[in-house]
């Protein structure tokens, strides 16, 4: 419950009237249809430690050999551009190894995929 006031004073403070409404429409329909990832709502649950551990590790690496920047997307706005550390292999395992907690919150067996 505290969670959702909280999400309402957020939303209370967009300033576009438009973006606004969306933001409304969003949470009540998050509210409605979505359940709890954690006991504390949509709050954090913790990686095994050895993944957690694997991507800092890349994340250092790839930041120490001078990172590109990435290409435009149009939903990241701002003038800076986000940095790029290619990991395909890593994403794969993390997305392998969380599996298994996604398909027990939904208790529905996924499907895996890469976007």
């Amino acid at each position: 419950k505290r969670q959702m006031w909280r999400r309402m004073a957020q939303v209370e403070r967009v300033q576009d009237r438009e973006d606004r409404y969306n933001a409304y429409i969003s949470a009540m329909t998050m509210a409605v249809v979505a359940k709890n990832f954690t006991e504390n709502g949509w709050g954090l649950t913790r990686a095994p430690d050895e993944l957690v551990k694997e991507l800092r590790t890349n994340l250092h690496k790839g930041m120490a050999n001078n990172p590109q920047e990435e290409t435009f997307v149009n939903v990241i706005e701002g003038t800076l551009r986000p940095l790029f550390i290619p990991n395909t292999l890593l994403n794969a395992k993390v997305l392998r190894t969380l599996k298994p907690m996604h398909e027990e919150w939904s208790q529905i067996q996924l499907e895996g995929a890469l976007s």
